[in-house]
């Protein structure tokens, strides 16, 4: 595939794993997510604050994750707006990707505080979801269609992938009983998480193709070479 001319604006980011930052960095980066699976505030700071140096500018920190220990519930989510309207989120950091893959349900305002109470301090807020709606929400439709209308976030990650392994390919199945179609009803720019960089022209063709939607940009989730 042609690789479309990427725009300047366009965000090329990566998540950089605590476990393992790895050195799989793709060119022209300019977007680094502390990943460490955890839903509040403290603990991911605790994790991300060993990898902090080695992400570019601009520096996201993660808050959830797809495995049990990244569940949401109402308490995490209040907890992390109160700690953040008291200032406890660095300086350092620019803004805050959510992870939203699995949680309670009826979080939909709770989110939005908590989205909000970071914009309000001037920073980014980006959500990730797996495929293209969380797996592991009871109420999965009304959730993205509130994320959808969002006015507090500044970019929408849907991950093209569940456990990548090599020969990598994005996965476009999918999720959450939520059809690829709805993304179309959002105004908020469209960043895939796909395996590796070189997938990006792939991703660029098929949501044009398919959903008439021109992306701004991706996120890479391999952090380490092969």
């Amino acid at each position: 595939l042609k690789i479309n001319k990427m725009k300047q604006s366009e965000t090329i980011g990566m998540w950089f794993q605590t476990w393992d930052a790895g050195n799989n960095l793709p060119e022209g980066i300019n977007l680094g997510i502390a990943y460490s699976g955890w839903p509040d505030l403290a603990s991911a700071l605790r994790d991300s604050d060993a990898i902090f140096e080695t992400l570019p500018q601009s520096k996201i920190l993660t808050l959830g994750g797809g495995a049990d220990t990244g569940n949401w519930t109402a308490d995490i989510l209040n907890a992390n707006t109160q700690s953040i309207n008291e200032g406890l989120l660095p300086l350092g950091y620019d803004g805050v990707m959510f992870d939203i893959e699995q949680g309670d349900a009826g979080l939909l305002e709770a989110f939005e505080q908590c989205f909000a109470s970071i914009k309000q301090i001037g920073k980014k807020v980006y959500v990730g979801v797996s495929h293209s709606g969380p797996y592991g929400f009871p109420d999965t439709e009304t959730l993205m269609t509130g994320l959808f209308a969002s006015t507090n976030i500044d970019g929408l990650s849907p991950m093209l992938y569940s456990a990548p392994t090599p020969p990598y390919s994005n996965n476009y199945d999918a999720g959450g009983g939520i059809a690829w179609s709805q993304w179309q009803t959002t105004n908020i720019p469209i960043i895939p998480s796909i395996p590796i960089a070189s997938l990006y022209p792939d991703a660029q063709q098929w949501f044009k193709d398919n959903l008439n939607i021109t992306l701004d940009g991706f996120i890479q989730w391999v952090n380490i070479k092969n």
